[in-house]
């Protein structure tokens, strides 16, 4: 049971110098089960959302970003990203 939410995100790189991968961690108000992600590697710890970058869009240049990185979960309706 559960519902599935998606997401999609877009990384800026607001640094002064290029950056040679990056990772993303997101968490939320409850557990959730990753169903399928892409333009990046995925691992879920409970409540928690960790994402990485992948050999070919790792290198974010400075004011350059990374598009198209997103996740389907599935988790109880009143899930949400945590503060």
């Amino acid at each position: 049971g559960g519902t599935c939410f998606q997401y999609e995100l877009t990384l800026s790189n607001t640094a002064d110098s290029s950056r040679e991968g990056w990772t993303v961690r997101l968490a939320f108000s409850s557990p959730i089960a990753l169903q399928d992600g892409w333009n990046g590697l995925y691992e879920v710890d409970g409540d928690v959302l960790t994402i990485s970058s992948m050999d070919y869009n790792a290198r974010v240049e400075k004011g350059g970003s990374v598009e198209g990185v997103g996740f389907i979960i599935q988790a109880d309706a009143s899930c949400m990203l945590a503060d």
